[in-house]
């Protein structure tokens, strides 16, 4: 795909969805609950993969976004935004040939991108080959269609 950007492949990597497969290694290793790489370039023209990756709490979140900034580093690639860091439940980082999203299980599953990108290409590494879990049978999710952070009324 030919867009305005420019590619950021650095030594090591043959392709980008060799890079967005080693970005996901990273989340495997340090055990994120769930991965899925998203190829979202045919329609979408800032970025070509969204990387997914669901964790259960803004400490692990915080650290595999860590990880993966410092691995990608040693290639040559710096993301050119991060955002979400402090809070740590969504944790976004633009790479723009591919954005990584970290969330929290409550945050995943309300924001469910999947959903807005199900008709989209999945690309399955290694890394995320395992059994995926379904996010909303997981203990303490938020209810349909209701914030995370937003508490029941009384």
């Amino acid at each position: 795909m030919i867009t305005g950007k420019t590619s950021q492949l650095k030594k090591g990597f043959k392709n980008l969805a060799e890079t967005v497969k080693f970005v996901a290694k990273i989340a495997e290793d340090k055990k994120a609950g769930y991965i899925k790489i998203i190829e979202v370039g045919p329609r979408l023209v800032i970025t070509d993969y969204f990387i997914l990756i669901s964790v259960s709490n803004t400490r692990l979140a915080s650290s595999i976004a860590e990880e993966i900034g410092q691995s990608l580093k040693k290639y040559g690639l710096y993301a050119l935004n991060i955002n979400g860091k402090n809070e740590g439940n969504w944790i976004l980082m633009d790479y723009d040939e591919f954005v990584v999203h970290i969330f929290t299980d409550e945050y995943m599953q309300y924001y469910d991108l999947e959903r807005l990108w199900r008709d989209a290409k999945v690309l399955l590494p290694r890394a995320a080959k395992k059994e995926e879990k379904a996010i909303d049978k997981k203990p303490g999710k938020a209810s349909a269609g209701k914030h995370p952070n937003q508490e029941d009324s009384v």
